[in-house]
């Protein structure tokens, strides 16, 4: 652990005695450690250097934590995220499992925006698809028939994690996790609604800034299956105790490969999707 790390532990864990949140509670001191570093701007520690042995079940816990405390300054959630749905990415980080976490209104953007790099500290790039939802889940899902019935739309997605982060070397699933899987931006192109009429898993996506190809992916690189990747992200936050609300928005992973963000102007092209066109710029 760093001596910032150590510093930030040390402070919350004596600011703790003085509230009903006992100091032993790592869940506890751990989760306020980045909302700390969230709200002074400053690139988030590593959980799992703070408290080595955290759990997968703790961390979203934690981040649990790390959400409310964003929704208590006015933070509305826009709907939820898979992470880590490809093999390649789990085998990275040493899990057998996706991750998952939530997606901020204040993150949510329309094609032809326009991306200040100054305003990230890692910022990434990735080609996902997205579903609107037409109602309210508050019960899990046991059929990707049933799912089907609360989508009104299947959107083309950028997203734009911010990999924010105080280090990158031992980064783990915790710290992932922990930290909201990164939920950073995410450009929203323009709902699909004829589902019936179109194979889901045959999407083949691709991003461009000006002529070069950065990332080619295809939709079932989701865990193999978007329905699946879908049904599983929705039951996992209905199990962590959040509802899913009509016209929020679920992201299903990465299609192909995550690429650092570069000034540029970028296009990225989803089939019979269409496309999102938009800018970095320093």
């Amino acid at each position: 652990m760093s001596l910032t790390q150590y510093l930030l532990v040390f402070f919350f864990s004596f600011s703790c005695i003085s509230t009903p949140v006992m100091a032993e509670d790592k869940e506890a001191v751990a989760a306020m450690v980045l909302i700390n570093a969230y709200n002074s701007g400053n690139p988030l520690p590593l959980v799992s250097q703070i408290h080595a042995d955290t759990t997968i079940k703790q961390a979203y816990k934690i981040q649990k934590r790390f959400i409310q405390a964003r929704r208590a300054q006015g933070g509305k959630i826009a709907g939820f995220k898979a992470g880590l749905t490809s093999k390649k990415g789990q085998k990275r980080f040493a899990i057998d499992q996706a991750v998952a976490g939530v997606l901020w209104q204040t993150g949510k953007h329309q094609s032809q925006q326009i991306f200040n790099l100054s305003n990230y500290h890692r910022l990434m790039l990735e080609t996902e698809l997205g579903y609107q939802f037409a109602s309210d889940i508050t019960a899990p899902i046991d059929s990707i028939e049933t799912l089907k019935t609360h989508i009104s739309a299947v959107l083309p997605i950028i997203e734009l994690p911010n990999l924010d982060f105080i280090s990158m070397k031992g980064l783990t699933a915790v710290d992932l996790i922990s930290a909201n899987v990164s939920a950073a931006s995410f450009i929203v192109g323009t709902p699909y609604t004829d589902i019936s009429n179109i194979d889901i898993n045959h999407i083949k996506t691709s991003l461009k800034n000006s002529d070069q190809t950065l990332i080619q992916g295809q939709s079932s690189d989701a865990l193999g299956d978007q329905w699946q990747a879908l049904l599983w992200v929705v039951n996992k936050m209905l199990a962590e105790g959040y509802s899913l609300q009509k016209g929020q928005v679920v992201i299903t992973g990465a299609l192909g490969k995550m690429v650092k963000a570069q000034t540029g102007n970028y296009t990225a092209d989803f089939a019979e999707l269409g496309q999102i066109s938009f800018s970095i710029q320093p």
